[in-house]
């Protein structure tokens, strides 16, 4: 972004200017920590980033957050949505996720003060929520912009949003460009110019980090270990889950197969639209199974035939395990896991699989700094830190936003009006992890 595109904004009035009150402290907090770890080179997920919004939209049970000004607010405790009695917590990809952004985040941070959102990330997912942002506040109200940088060489000149991405800025206003394509995060300097000028026009800045693939295990090197850590985690689980006759880890035909399975559930048109592993994982359970084939139409919508929603896909399969003489019984198992998982998503849960990911944080945690020898190691980008680092010496606030599931972090939730959530005993998110 160039500094005459940066200067058609008006400068901001000061007058009025209100912050939430935990703003100095959480900011001069986050350096502090990211100072330390870098030269210690090692740093922790909630160190690096205290406040950390995972899927289900809870926020950290910490001193910003239990305070008479808590810097956010959870999904479930927004006014609007007490009433509810299962609300739908919506997905990072969903609009609903910018508006929790702006009713939850923005309005409980800034007040009445010009805000330039800034969103870090690797993948589409990142993108969709900065376009809806950008759509839901930047074209509507001149307070506001907003800007994301995604550090992904294989998104380049695919198509987004009805166009084909360039490398560079693009989409957006014309004075203030939406995105910033890159193949990697070697061109941060740019977001950092576009913090610098925001704050050299008076605007607060708000950060959106993203976790996978950006801040933990970044691409373009370190982001295998996180698929390998699922394709891990599914094997622990459907060894504990099932009876050794139909799977066990000892066996390595068993083994082979269930990652096959796993590939070609990961191929599958329904896969890729919802954007899920929670959904691939239980399609792999029964492409594994037999249960459903990976080339079935049901799963390769067309036609306008096909699951849509995850509880179409596990609805249909326990109907047909209980009604096959054949799988009623060597299949019991699976029909039992594919009702609890629909019982959560019934109640408004947004974690459909959570066996699954309770086994992944255990991979994780095994493959943390603290971990053992010989194993895949999970670690942390040394370049967002540095990012990081910089723009908290401008002043901006970063957070972490990811559609990671609490549980895959070692969070668990609190049963307080708040609803925040806490590490438990040798949480992944407070291992300390190698800066790379």
């Amino acid at each position: 972004m160039s500094s005459e595109i940066v200067g058609r904004h008006e400068l901001a009035d000061p007058e009025g200017d209100t912050m939430n009150s935990n703003y100095d402290d959480y900011v001069a907090t986050v350096a502090d920590n990211t100072r330390l770890g870098l030269s210690e080179g090692a740093l922790s997920i909630s160190d690096a980033l205290p406040c950390h919004i995972a899927r289900e939209l809870e926020v950290p049970a910490n001193r910003f957050i239990q305070s008479a000004d808590p810097l956010a607010l959870s999904y479930r405790s927004l006014p609007r949505v007490l009433t509810s009695t299962h609300p739908p917590i919506p997905r990072k990809i969903d609009f609903g996720s910018a508006v929790y952004l702006k009713e939850g985040i923005i309005d409980s941070i800034y007040r009445d003060t010009p805000v330039t959102v800034v969103f870090v990330g690797d993948g589409n997912s990142d993108k969709r929520f900065a376009y809806n942002t950008h759509r839901l506040l930047a074209e509507q109200d001149g307070r506001y912009e907003v800007h994301c940088y995604v550090g992904n060489e294989g998104l380049i000149g695919q198509e987004f949003a009805g166009g084909v991405v360039p490398e560079g800025w693009s989409g957006g206003l014309e004075s203030a460009p939406l995105f910033y394509n890159a193949p990697d995060w070697s061109q941060l300097d740019v977001l950092h110019e576009v913090v610098g000028q925001a704050v050299a026009r008076n605007r607060r800045v708000l950060t959106i980090v993203d976790v996978d693939g950006t801040y933990l295990c970044p691409r373009p090197l370190f982001n295998p270990i996180v698929k390998e850590a699922r394709r891990r985690a599914i094997v622990e689980f459907s060894n504990d889950w099932f009876d050794s006759s139909l799977f066990s880890s000892q066996t390595p035909s068993h083994v082979e197969k269930l990652l096959a399975c796993y590939d070609a559930a990961s191929a599958t048109t329904f896969s890729k639209d919802y954007d899920d592993e929670d959904l691939t994982m239980l399609l792999t359970l029964g492409i594994y199974c037999g249960t459903v084939e990976s080339t079935d139409t049901l799963v390769n919508r067309g036609d306008d035939v096909g699951f849509v929603e995850p509880i179409e896909f596990l609805t249909y399969s326990a109907f047909k395990i209980d009604n096959d003489h054949n799988w009623r019984d060597k299949l019991s198992r699976l029909r039992t896991l594919y009702t609890q998982c629909a019982t959560i998503l019934q109640n408004g849960g947004p974690t459909a699989f959570p066996q699954f990911r309770s086994a992944e944080e255990r991979v994780l945690q095994l493959w943390s700094r603290e971990g053992e020898e010989g194993e895949p190691e999970a670690v942390l980008s040394r370049e967002m830190a540095d990012f990081v680092l910089s723009i908290v010496e401008l002043g901006a606030l970063p957070i972490a936003m990811t559609d990671r599931p609490n549980v895959s972090l070692g969070l668990r939730s609190n049963s307080d009006r708040a609803h925040t959530a806490s590490p438990g005993a040798g949480a992944f998110i407070s291992r300390q992890l190698r800066l790379v």
